[in-house]
């Protein structure tokens, strides 16, 4: 996993440090999930940008242009969400699972390795 340093502002440090505390959580938690929507954001920005391009490019062409509706432009970005959240997904189990394996073969005992997949102490998952 890469690590990211950053520099901000006292206030925006207190203001981070205060949710983290209140919410039980780490800062760097809401940092990475700040960070994620951000550049979910960005990068539906980016694409709507890249969609009028086109469609300003094929407009100065002459080519007739198919429109779409609102619903089904929703259903597709739905669909597109849903597709990269389950790759997000897989990609965390692969890693995850990458993981496991490196543990399974440090020589550690079976039982070991079965705690630490369920959390509990010679206890298999």
């Amino acid at each position: 996993m890469a690590m990211l340093t950053l520099r901000i502002d006292d206030e925006l440090n207190n203001r981070i440090t205060a949710l983290a505390q209140k919410s039980g959580r780490t800062k760097t938690y809401f940092i990475k999930k700040l960070l994620v929507e951000a550049i979910d954001d960005l990068e539906d920005e980016l694409w709507a940008q890249e969609a009028v391009r086109e469609y300003r490019a094929s407009v100065a062409r002459g080519e007739v242009q198919e429109w779409v509706d609102h619903d089904t432009l929703m259903k597709e970005l739905d669909a597109r969400d849903l597709a990269n959240e389950l790759q997000q997904a897989r990609n965390k189990e692969s890693g995850a699972n990458a993981e496991e394996r490196t543990q399974g073969s440090s020589g550690k005992s079976g039982k070991v390795a079965n705690a630490k997949r369920s959390g509990k102490p010679g206890k298999a998952a």
